[in-house]
């Protein structure tokens, strides 16, 4: 089972809804899983804000070797403002954007490290995880990820870092720490982003152990429970895929035909699509095949199954299948 989505830890996706909380006084409407404000006091100067804003819109705007220029000159000017702070961070985060993983830690460390009592360490500790996740350094993310926990307990950081040591004890072959971390996010932090995810992890992990008729039930509460989520439809495709791996290829149509109907543009309604010929194959109905087939053709010309697809076709209209 191969998950076609990049999960984003929530980066913490609200920032610039609230990125003056990091630097200023001012009193903003944030939701509790926004960032709050970094440093002991939270309050910058002027003068060291209005530069610091200036360099947060380039970093917005992708310009990351301007922000970046933008955020050495408030740390240098003011080294004690909390706004240098914030300048180090998403220094990080610039170099993380691009992939430059070892840059990007060397920044965050900054921030644990020369700032441990700041509002946004434990952010940025997470993030050191998260870059080694990002390598495919599974083991390293483990224990910097760890440190979250035991360093910053209670932070907002923490359902995050508990889902990516789930993820990264996955990858490493550990299926039982994996389930019990993403058990625990269910229990611990209802609300949390990684919600659905973790409970589509937990269907996951039966699928992959064949255990079908178990994994029914887990990817069904995906679909329930978080409809609107980014888990729902690979949630809802592999639930057809359980079905189809029972045999029962009528309702497997069925399971994958919700997919393409409630999801027509994701990438997975052509997975749904593909499938659907597959369990006409099965049946030895070719001719419904065929044209379930052409259908992927014509309206998912990019899906992975292309090829496949395509074979299937020329297979049917060439001499390989007997079609009595």
């Amino acid at each position: 089972m191969n998950p076609k989505r990049v999960r984003v830890s929530k980066s913490r996706q609200s920032i610039a809804l609230c990125v003056l909380a990091l630097v200023t006084p001012l009193v903003l409407s944030c939701s509790a899983n926004d960032p709050a404000p970094l440093g002991k006091s939270g309050v910058a100067t002027p003068e060291a804000e209005a530069l610091f804003q200036k360099g947060y819109e380039a970093y917005k705007a992708g310009r990351y070797d301007e922000a970046r220029a933008i955020f050495a000159d408030v740390i240098a000017r003011f080294p004690n403002d909390p706004a240098a702070v914030a300048s180090m961070y998403y220094t990080g985060r610039s170099y993380h954007q691009q992939s430059r993983y070892a840059e990007a830690r060397a920044e965050y460390q900054k921030v644990t490290v020369e700032h441990p009592d700041a509002k946004r360490a434990d952010d940025a500790q997470f993030r050191i995880g998260e870059t080694y996740y990002d390598e495919g350094n599974y083991s390293t993310a483990l224990t910097e990820l760890e440190l979250v926990l035991t360093r910053f307990p209670g932070s907002d950081s923490e359902d995050d870092a508990t889902y990516y040591i789930g993820r990264s004890s996955q990858r490493l072959g550990d299926i039982s720490r994996a389930h019990s971390e993403y058990t625990k996010i269910l229990a611990t932090w209802p609300a949390s982003e990684f919600a659905d995810d973790a409970q589509f992890r937990l269907g996951e992990i039966l699928y992959d152990q064949k255990s079908y008729q178990a994994a029914l039930p887990e990817l069904e509460r995906v679909v329930t429970s978080y409809p609107s989520t980014d888990s729902a439809d690979d949630a809802q495709y592999y639930v057809g895929r359980c079905w189809h791996q029972l045999g029962d290829t009528a309702r497997a149509r069925t399971e994958y035909a919700k997919v393409i109907a409630s999801w027509p543009q994701s990438s997975t309604a052509g997975d749904a699509q593909f499938r659907i010929g597959m369990t006409w194959h099965d049946e030895r109905n070719y001719a419904t095949e065929l044209m379930a087939l052409n259908v992927l053709l014509s309206t998912y010309p990019s899906n992975q199954y292309l090829s496949r697809a395509q074979q299937h076709i020329a297979d049917i209209n060439g001499p390989r299948i007997n079609h009595q």
